[in-house]
């Protein structure tokens, strides 16, 4: 039997992920893999390294890879390697080789396309702070006194996730208003709040437009009066807090009519004001939003924290609810941004030799321990886990 032991660096260009369509971009991984020579076989320890680096690349880039290995009296005659799913492989280059110390380390780089209609969706569900709707024009909800609309339209997108959503939760309903642009300044406040929070993504909110709108008098009707309308104009934005990146940004609106009087206050929150015209018409695209939301992230990882690290065992900041199993097998990561000489931000992934297995279950957290009982070092809160 041939021992082996790996230790792979994925290095990720965050800039071609904002730079093209999030379905049209390749994306360079590099790997590195190191395999101990036996019996000076330097071809099988290369061979071995080499598809162990080749192995986690894929796995980080989202394909299914499957080995398929043919061995005749005890020596790695063909090693093939399938892609399948999620991932297209244009291109695969061995970038170093080197033999020190009874250990061959072999470099690769990967040169992957996502396919533009298949994903591998996660099963765990991904977890979201939200903030309060901010209302830009303060004045605009004079009429109908919709002082508190941002509180319930937030609110009621929180239920929207937890009545419709497949991948995606509210965890966190924060109770003041945040606006895209902040993040989008501050990139570090989005990862803190992720830190803090425990949560992977974040949405923001705002209420551009509530003005009325009143339509032209019925020449049939003039008696009735003016008929009014009612704009109601929302910007959605969700952001990565692994890495600050914008995911989805959208502008949503909608003219429905306003049957309330001109001086009549509307509780937000009641059935009145959700059962009528403007109200039916504000919880469809509150569905729509939801919706392309959830879809959005479908097929992005759901990384957990570690949040705890003592005598062997990891805590992590999923469980249960989040469709966490008994048994599941996890790969430990840390990730790294740096700065390359471009001034491109880039994302390195660091992956832990050891595999770790969930042991304990609780409804929001989960025990992990080394699959193979082997000693857990290196790794510390605010570390991330991925499912694999």
């Amino acid at each position: 039997m041939i021992m082996y032991r790996v230790l792979a660096i994925i290095a990720l260009s965050s800039f071609l992920l904002l730079t093209f369509p999030k379905k049209s971009y390749a994306v360079w991984f590099e790997a590195s893999g190191q395999a101990v020579i036996q019996n000076n076989n330097k071809k099988i320890a290369r061979q071995r390294a080499t598809q162990e680096a080749i192995k986690q690349a894929l796995l980080f880039a989202g394909a299914s890879v499957s080995s398929v290995q043919q061995m005749a009296n005890g020596l790695l005659q063909n090693d093939q390697f399938e892609i399948r799913a999620a991932g297209e492989v244009n291109r695969i280059e061995l970038i170093d080789e080197k033999y020190s110390n009874g250990y061959v380390t072999v470099s690769i780089r990967a040169d992957i396309f996502p396919q533009d209609t298949t994903c591998r969706a996660s099963d765990y569900t991904k977890s979201i702070a939200a903030t309060e709707f901010q209302l830009r024009h303060r004045g605009q909800a004079r009429v109908g006194s919709l002082y508190g609309l941002g509180g319930a339209l937030s609110r009621r997108i929180q239920k929207e996730f937890e009545d419709i959503s497949n991948h995606t939760e509210i965890k966190i309903l924060k109770p003041f208003p945040l606006i895209a642009e902040q993040f989008l300044n501050d990139p570090e406040q989005l990862i803190e709040i992720g830190r803090d929070d425990a949560v992977q993504f974040i949405l923001t909110s705002e209420i551009i437009d509530l003005s009325l709108q009143p339509d032209k008098k019925s020449k049939l009707a003039f008696w009735k009066g003016n008929k009014q309308s009612r704009n109601l104009t929302l910007h959605t934005s969700l952001f990565s807090t692994t890495t600050g990146e914008l995911l989805f940004e959208k502008t949503s609106t909608l003219v429905a009519p306003w049957s309330f009087k001109a001086r009549q206050a509307v509780d937000p929150n009641s059935s009145l004001f959700w059962q009528s015209d403007f109200g039916l018409a504000t919880q469809q695209m509150l569905t729509e939003i939801t919706q392309e939301i959830d879809q959005t992230v479908s097929c992005e990882p759901a990384y957990a924290r570690v949040v705890n690290v003592s005598n062997g065992q990891l805590t992590i900041d999923v469980g249960q609810k989040q469709g966490v199993k008994q048994g599941d097998e996890l790969q430990v990561f840390q990730l790294n941004q740096f700065f390359d000489v471009h001034n491109r931000p880039r994302y390195q992934y660091q992956i832990h030799p050891v595999k770790v297995r969930v042991t304990s279950l609780f409804n929001n957290s989960a025990v992990l321990e080394s699959i193979d009982g082997a000693f857990l070092a290196n790794i510390q809160p605010n570390d991330f886990v991925v499912r694999n």
